[in-house]
């Protein structure tokens, strides 16, 4: 049995995104904070509970990971991870333009 591979553009994503989710760690944000600013919960079930940061250090290590969903309907967790970390750095990156807007504005 072949264990299922990922399409380029997901690979793509994931690539972009751990590379982004690096940057911000290098800039001071640790995993753990970045997991609860991006929203992430932790995900529980009768024999564990994975913290948000532990989630977050799981789907980085490989791209193939956490890509399944156990019922309908709901979204596989690296897809979860992917949509509110694109989310986080969307509204990081508003909020670093809007404070560095009015300085660049000065030399117009």
């Amino acid at each position: 049995m072949q264990t299922p591979t990922i399409d380029a553009s997901t690979e793509a994503r994931w690539e972009q995104l751990t590379a982004r989710l690096a940057d911000e760690m290098a800039r001071g944000f640790s995993l753990t904070r970045i997991a609860i600013e991006a929203g992430l919960s932790a995900q529980r079930s009768h024999l564990s509970n994975t913290q948000p940061a532990d989630r977050l250090r799981a789907w980085t290590v490989d791209p193939e990971a956490m890509r399944f969903n156990r019922n309908a309907g709901e979204l596989a967790p690296a897809e979860e991870i992917e949509q509110k970390l694109e989310k986080w750095f969307s509204e990081l990156d508003a909020e670093r333009a809007t404070q560095t807007a009015p300085a660049a504005a000065q030399f117009i």
